[in-house]
């Protein structure tokens, strides 16, 4: 049997079909402007709660992205956590650099109406081309290429810090910390300067000179 709920880690979310928590996942896709002989590009995404009551994950989960995909049902088309969400873009996007592309899901169902529902997206969220809105459904794979040939086409890569040209500094930010009974606390990090290596050890240290040590798997 399909996995198709492989992000959804906790109970609840796999027993009611929802997502609670943001989950993170990393890809390697085909795309033209892949630079290498393996033609690919690595794409880290992150899954977040659509529910309006769980807003605290999706702020948290855009201060690490470049580009959100909006995604609305064609049968409901805007509902309060649209709005929530495009808010919380629109007023990151004043400070970062972060695109936008919207998607209407489901839209296999009968009673799916996607045309009208990209029209009102359109006009509430003032979307200049209702064709662009990317057109999908998770249930028989239609549209998913089309979102991710959307992201490396919009989306822009990381950009480096501007006083770390030759990449002396070490900046990481985490994203994610679970436990895990045989290694103990686990951390998914972003890197934002620098790098670490599989293998490397790094030290944190704090204002009262005590440090932790951690190893990068």
């Amino acid at each position: 049997k399909e996995k198709i709920e492989l992000l959804d880690t906790l109970a609840v979310e796999q027993e009611r079909g929802i997502t609670v928590k943001a989950s993170a996942a990393t890809m390697l896709y085909p795309h033209p402007s892949a630079v290498g002989p393996a033609g690919v590009l690595l794409l880290n995404v992150v899954d977040t709660p659509g529910h309006v009551d769980f807003g605290r994950e999706v702020s948290r989960s855009l201060s690490f992205v470049q580009g959100a995909v909006l995604l609305l049902d064609a049968a409901q088309g805007i509902q309060a956590q649209t709005w929530s969400v495009y808010e919380k873009t629109k007023a990151l996007q004043k400070h970062q650099n972060l695109s936008l592309l919207v998607a209407l899901t489901k839209v296999d169902l009968d009673v799916a109406n996607p045309i009208h529902v990209a029209l009102t997206v359109s006009e509430w969220l003032n979307w200049e081309d209702p064709d662009t809105i990317i057109l999908t459904s998770a249930r028989n794979r239609m549209g998913i290429a089309d979102v991710l040939h959307a992201v490396c086409d919009q989306v822009s890569s990381p950009q480096a810090f501007s006083d770390d040209e030759d990449g002396s500094i070490l900046r990481a930010q985490v994203v994610d910390s679970w436990y895990d009974t045989m290694r103990g606390v686990e951390c998914l990090v972003q890197i934002l300067s620098g790098t670490l290596s599989e293998g490397d050890r790094i030290s944190i240290t704090n204002s009262s000179s005590s440090s932790d040590s951690f190893s990068v798997q």
